[in-house]
């Protein structure tokens, strides 16, 4: 025999089972020409394929593999992988062409995981819309660096759809150049690290946007789960999916690069042999993995070990096992849920010999489980423990959830208020007018600040300040639900009143005052002009309100025709009550010029800061003239009193001269005190002259 025979020989004896293994294979198999004729199918393919009803003569399970097989022979990746739905169930569809032109196609039931991804992406669409509408881009990666989630804002940003992405890694929205850092950023935050970072990321228009982040690690129960990210911008990212490798052998290619972990154990529970997927789910090379014993691959938990031990011997007695759930440990420790299905193999007498064995890693989908029990805790809990009142009510408008906040609200009790409708929260006179706005978000509109009085149960009634957002169904139509998150505003709305009656108050006091007045705040500008400073300066407080103070009113001094307005600014920066200067005179708007008596004082606050400077002024024009009349008439009586004066002073000193004849002592003593008393008052009429001056 030449060495080429035998190695034929023995490639051919290698092989010899695998048609009979694929034949006991859980999963449905088939093989396809390229007429679209069935050249083989083992039990599970054939079982479904007659139980599945044709739709317009086209078999849902077969449709597309011909076109599949004319586009691979085209191109030069020979495999293809889809997800068809069939008679109500899903499926994936990896398909192989080789060499003969002949379609290998393994088939794989989804439905239960598409189930649970639609459960999830349910729970998430009834509480996600408030953060769906924040003003910044909101993302959450996995611990391995795929989205979980990103909202509307980075939807409008980046031109990218959330479900084009969910999955997928972050990696290549950036710069190649750029990804070493942010991969060294990434591995920080899922250590614990909070880190605020810049990225520089494409558009879908191809257009770079640059994000400042903060990213955070995303934690449930306290242990860390991925990263949660705030930015301005975020990109839609592209798929990053791996294809098996194309495969030229007929059927060792699709058992070695069968996407489930393939493997046979003999009746004391060793290992015989595994395809390549068995060997990374299990973290085993394929070499140490053949003779390993099976038991030892479990977790020491009773859905582990104590569960693989009930299911081996299951095995051993001749009973089929089908999609049990099972925790198996890989070498490095890591925990990993398997679904796993097994038939047994029987010699030619009936005797049990081996096993066909399928290992299914649902890892993913008991994380996607386990996350959306988490998310539901979470957000149960921010619901209810949240501080703002928070409602829901559904098309009906009957009360479905009502947290803590709004018990406090009502002084009603969740247990009580929920299947009720919801006008009882409100003033039996108010009803009809709320309902009929609470109706219109039925139809989708938004409460961003409404105000809606709330009654509460001994009677009293709370201002509430309100803002909705109604949950549709998956046709983007139907409304679920309405929820609202609302504000307790009663005590601000009455020290709001009270405020205003303060106001209304001084403001009157203000009006009523005789003096003009107005008030600067520290840059100058007029907070307050009452009706005395219109009629004085001829300007309108609305002219005036919110102007600096010297383009209102012009202060100059009298006789230099010069601004004045050093006395409101030394009061404004030193805070002191300061006058301004004599001779001073305001310019009104008509340019009329008002001689004036003005004080600048500072207005302080209960604390002593300053805040601004109160000015007072009023007309003196009639001071001014009384003054001047004063003036004259001191004036005018001073030199009508100097003539006789100066008559009797010079009368006097001739007589005590003795120029009229000689006086006796007598006589001289009264002269004297005559002259001394003109003297007198000669003196005083100088004074008043000087006044008068």
């Amino acid at each position: 025999m030449t060495y080429k025979n035998r190695k034929n020989k023995e490639t051919k004896d290698k092989y010899v089972h695998l048609p009979s293994f694929f034949k006991s294979i859980q999963n449905p198999i088939l093989e396809i020409d390229l007429r679209g004729n069935v050249i083989y199918a083992n039990k599970t393919a054939q079982s479904l394929i007659s139980k599945i009803k044709r739709v317009k003569r086209k078999h849902p399970f077969l449709n597309g593999l011909v076109s599949c097989a004319k586009k691979l022979r085209k191109s030069k990746n020979k495999y293809f992988e889809r997800e068809i739905e069939a008679d109500g169930r899903w499926y994936t569809q990896n398909i192989l062409l080789d060499d003969s032109n002949h379609l290998h196609v393994f088939c794989c039931d989804i439905t239960d995981y598409k189930l649970v991804a639609d459960t999830l992406k349910e729970s998430e669409n009834r509480y996600r819309t408030m953060i769906e509408y924040s003003n910044d881009m909101i993302w959450t990666l996995d611990k391995k660096g795929k989205f979980l989630f990103f909202n509307k804002r980075a939807e409008e940003i980046t031109g990218y759809k959330l479900k084009d992405h969910i999955g997928k890694s972050f990696t290549h929205l950036v710069l190649k150049e750029d990804l070493s850092r942010l991969v060294k950023i990434f591995k920080k935050t899922v250590s614990g690290e909070s880190i605020q970072y810049e990225v520089t990321i494409f558009s879908k228009n191809k257009q770079m946007i640059s994000l400042l982040v903060n990213s955070a690690p995303l934690l449930s129960k306290g242990v860390i789960i991925g990263t949660i990210s705030f930015g301005k911008n975020i990109t839609e990212y592209r798929k990053t999916e791996k294809a098996l490798k194309e495969s030229e052998e007929k059927y060792r290619d699709l058992y070695e690069e069968a996407p489930d972990a393939y493997y046979s154990i003999g009746t004391d529970g060793r290992i015989l042999k595994a395809n390549k997927r068995a060997s990374e789910l299990y973290g085993l090379s394929n070499k140490n993995l053949i003779g390993k014993f099976i038991y030892e691959m479990y977790a020491n938990t009773p859905t582990g070990k104590v569960k693989a031990k009930e299911i081996l011997n299951k095995f051993l007695s001749g009973e089929k096992i089908k999609g049990e759930e099972l925790e198996m440990r890989r070498v490095n420790g890591k925990i990993t849920w398997i679904s796993l299905s097994i038939k047994p193999i029987r010699d030619a007498n009936g005797n049990i010999i081996a096993s066909r064995s399928i290992a299914i890693d649902i890892t993913e989908r008991k994380e996607t489980e386990k996350a959306l029990e988490d998310s539901n805790d979470f957000l149960e809990n921010l619901l209810a423990y949240a501080n703002a009142p928070i409602i829901v009510w559904d098309p009906k408008f009957n009360i479905t959830r009502f947290n803590h906040a709004f018990e406090a609200l009502t002084g009603r009790t969740a247990n009580k208020i929920i299947g009720k409708p919801l006008k009882i929260l409100f003033p039996k006179e108010l009803v009809n007018e709320y309902m009929n706005e609470i109706k219109k978000t039925a139809t989708g509109e938004r409460w961003e600040t409404v105000e809606i009085k709330i009654l509460h149960i001994n009677g009293s009634i709370r201002t509430v300040l309100w803002n909705s957002a109604t949950l549709f169904a998956a046709d983007g139509k139907t409304p679920t639900a309405t929820i609202a998150q609302g504000q307790d505003i009663t005590d601000r709305k009455k020290m709001e009143r009270s405020a205003l009656e303060l106001k209304d108050r001084d403001e009157a006091i203000l009006t009523s005052i005789g003096d003009a007045v107005f008030a600067i705040d520290k840059n100058g500008m007029i907070m307050l002009f009452n009706k005395m400073a219109e009629q004085l300066s001829g300007v309108t407080t609305k002219e005036a309100t919110g102007r600096n103070y010297k383009q209102v009113v012009s202060f100059v001094v009298e006789q230099e025709e010069k601004l004045d307005y050093d006395f409101i600014d030394e009061s404004n920066i030193e805070n002191e009550k300061t006058r301004l200067a004599k001779y001073r005179v305001l310019v009104r708007k008509d340019n009329v010029k008002i001689p004036i008596a003005c004080i600048a004082s500072p207005i302080n606050t209960a604390s002593g800061e300053t805040i601004g400077t109160v000015v007072i002024f009023r007309d003196v024009t009639k001071e001014r003239e009384i003054d001047k009349a004063k003036t004259e008439f001191v004036s005018l009586a001073s030199h009508q009193l100097r003539t006789p004066l100066s008559s009797i002073n010079w009368y006097t000193e001739m007589l005590l001269t003795g120029n009229t004849g000689k006086i006796n002592g007598q006589q001289k003593k009264y002269l004297n005190e005559v002259y001394a008393s003109c003297k007198r008052m000669v003196e005083l009429v100088n004074a008043l002259l000087n006044v008068s001056r």
